[in-house]
């Protein structure tokens, strides 16, 4: 797990069945609650990518077909990395350890079971969160009865020893007019149990068939590390302090927040009522009929929304979001991931990657490798410059250079922007160019 100054991280866990409703019932949640990564299983897709998510929060997803699990990190401080070869359409695993799984129900168990035994291996020692949907049902799970899904899972458990901390409770984790049942579980390794928090199964309406499952990452630092955070808390004393980002649905309105409310009433209304079958029958399905109607509320305010931005173009600006979208020139947010090596094997970690892409892209500079051409030119490099001197600056030229720089680029390692100066030669045009030539004449540059 990647090393943080924050004391916990805030996680959640939910399947939204691809529901694009639940997708964003989720991201005002995660808005609200301030959840900084979040465990998804079937997002919702669109042309097999998750969509609906906000840009601003990094996903992750694995390979070209249906995606089945994906990662949600809202938090720009959490340093994320892709490891793509124990990644698939129903895994992803990031560098920060926290696996996130998918099982089929449809599919024979053995190959996930395979999948997450080669994650264990590779992750042996390491801080592991597996936020899994595993379609397995077990009494030692808090279910109620175990299928033969559930018996190999649990076999799986005891042999390589991770931990299910899934608890008991008056809630479950899968909710339909069919049954319920705890099939979604949280299952960690040994060195980050002590770690997890205050997990529970949300009573928050996820308008899905999964409820939301919530805990905190904690970290317990020994008097070493502490005094490590401190030392490095000095340091960045004066830099500005990164903060999740607080992204609401823009389009979210009081009238979903009343319907979520009374949806949520509604649920907690019919799980507490069991001793009255006939009741609890009737409140179920006010229950049902108030789920379906918050689910319709926000297709139907996500839809109007982007009528109205679609039809309301902005006069200064006609090269907005809505042309990109339409001519395809919309960009997605570059994903670190492991890289294949000369060896053919590919990078285990964030480290070893960037490690290899310095090599690659900037290989040392050693005269014992030169081909004769490289010698030449190194040779020539070390030769005394017997030419005359060009010819000077004018003040039309340099005038022309400066007012030629574009605004918006990037200044150099010294900080001065073309802006600066540009007011700098409408000040003193007379002295900047003596200034270029005589930096010139003498071959010296200034670096501050």
């Amino acid at each position: 797990m990647a090393t943080r100054h924050n004391s916990h991280i805030k996680c959640s866990q939910v399947n939204l069945q691809h529901s694009r409703a639940a997708t964003h019932n989720l991201l005002q949640l995660m808005f609200t609650e301030k959840t900084e990564i979040t465990f998804v299983q079937e997002p919702y897709l669109y042309q097999n990518k998750p969509k609906g998510i906000t840009s601003g929060y990094r996903t992750y997803t694995h390979g070209e077909g249906k995606s089945r699990a994906a990662i949600i990190i809202s938090n720009d401080t959490i340093n994320a990395f892709f490891i793509t070869q124990f990644s698939d359409n129903d895994t992803v695993l990031l560098e920060i350890h926290k696996g996130h799984v998918y099982m089929d129900y449809k599919e024979s168990i053995v190959n996930n079971l395979q999948t997450l035994e080669k994650i264990l291996e590779f992750t042996e020692g390491a801080k592991l969160i597996m936020a899994m949907d595993s379609n397995a049902r077990s009494t030692i799970w808090h279910d109620a009865t175990t299928n033969n899904r559930g018996k190999m899972l649990e076999e799986f458990v005891a042999s390589n020893q991770p931990h299910i901390i899934n608890e008991d409770s008056p809630r479950r984790t899968f909710q339909s007019t069919r049954g319920s049942s705890n099939i979604y579980l949280t299952i960690v390794s040994n060195s980050i149990l002590a770690d997890i928090k205050d997990w529970e199964i949300s009573e928050e309406e996820s308008a899905s068939n999964h409820n939301i499952l919530k805990y905190i990452i904690k970290f317990e630092n020994d008097k070493t590390k502490k005094q490590t955070t401190c030392k490095e808390t000095c340091k960045n004393l004066n830099k500005p302090k990164s903060k999740v980002k607080g992204r609401s649905v823009p389009w979210w309105t009081d009238a979903l927040k009343i319907m979520r409310k009374r949806t949520n009433a509604l649920r907690r209304l019919y799980q507490k009522t069991k001793n009255n079958n006939d009741l609890r029958e009737s409140r179920k399905n006010q229950y049902t009929v108030a789920k379906t109607a918050y689910q319709a509320a926000i297709r139907k305010e996500k839809t109007n929304s982007w009528k109205q931005h679609c039809t309301s173009p902005s006069p200064t600006n006609p090269w907005n979001v809505v042309y990109k979208l339409a001519s395809g020139k919309t960009r997605n947010n570059a994903t670190i991931t492991t890289l294949q090596k000369p060896d053919g094997s590919k990078t285990a970690n964030m480290t070893e990657t960037l490690t290899l892409m310095l090599e690659q892209l900037i290989p040392e500079d050693n005269p014992r490798d030169d081909t004769d051409h490289h010698k030449e030119i190194r040779r020539q490099t070390e030769q005394p410059i017997y030419t005359t001197d060009d010819k000077e600056f004018t003040q039309d030229e340099v005038r022309q250079v400066i007012e030629g720089f574009k605004p918006k680029k990037a200044p150099g390692p010294d900080g001065i922007t073309s802006d600066i100066l540009k007011l700098v030669y409408n000040g003193i045009p007379k002295t900047t160019t003596p200034i270029y030539n005589e930096c010139q004449r003498t071959g010296y540059f200034p670096t501050n």
